[in-house]
């Protein structure tokens, strides 16, 4: 009875330690293979986040623009990642004649945004025969600057095939407010901008030049296909550049 007993108790103990070992490779098991995933999909989870909150990073501007030495301030707000170069002199007094012109340009170089600003200067044409359409436009205000209004255009560039962008600030007039799909590009474009009629002071230009839709003096050339146009609407870069110029601002 007594061997029967031991041998039991043998039988018991040789079970318990069969179980922790199965326990303790089960948990081995567990934490190397079962739990590593989910360990991985934290870390993936929480790399996308960082990602997704390093692409809404607030964007910071400087100014630019003409202060003290014209007859009214003329300001804009410009991204810090674009560059801003300036050809022409302040004047001394105003009643001298200059022409100011500032180019901020972005970081990929395929945008530039120019402004042309005149003092007792100006320019002047007429809108010539012409058989170009509007095959597309959207205009919006400038809240800070009401003579002026943003243009962004596609025309059709009759009798030639293809079509022209525009993009850029305009006259705030009842005929380029108007301007609808179909109608004659003339009155679109022109820009000239009157700031003030003292002095003549006058914003001759202010326009988004896409790199590769223009030629090399800036001008849009003709180009085939109309979405490729509406692709270089739709970009970054392009937007932070229409953004400029609805933040023109004229006075203090």
């Amino acid at each position: 009875m007594k061997r029967s007993n031991q041998g039991s108790a043998h039988v018991v103990i040789i079970i318990i330690i069969v179980l922790a070992l199965l326990a303790t490779l089960g948990f081995v098991f567990w934490q190397n293979f079962i739990n590593k995933p989910k360990t991985e999909a934290a870390t993936k989870t929480t790399s996308s986040s960082t990602a997704s909150t390093s692409e809404t990073t607030p964007v910071t501007y400087l100014d630019a623009g003409v202060t003290s030495d014209f007859p009214t301030p003329l300001t804009w707000k410009v991204p810090e990642s674009w560059s801003i170069d300036s050809t022409g002199s302040d004047p001394k007094s105003l009643d001298d004649s200059v022409v100011k012109t500032f180019t901020m340009t972005s970081p990929s170089g395929g945008y530039s945004v120019v402004y042309t600003i005149g003092l007792n200067s100006g320019a002047g044409g007429t809108c010539g025969p012409n058989t170009s359409t509007v095959e597309y436009i959207s205009q919006k205000p400038i809240e800070n600057l009401p003579q002026g209004r943003f243009v962004e255009a596609i025309n059709n560039n009759k009798p030639a095939s293809g079509y022209r962008y525009v993009s850029g600030i305009d006259q705030n007039t009842q005929g380029v407010i108007g301007t609808k799909v179909g109608d004659s590009d003339c009155l679109i474009g022109v820009g000239l901008v009157t700031l003030s009629q003292q002095h003549t002071y006058t914003l001759l230009g202010a326009n988004i030049i896409i790199k590769d839709l223009s030629d090399t003096s800036g001008s849009p050339k003709t180009i085939d296909s109309i979405d490729t146009i509406k692709n270089a609407f739709n970009n970054k870069e392009y937007t932070e550049a229409v953004n400029m110029l609805l933040s023109t601002k004229l006075g203090n």
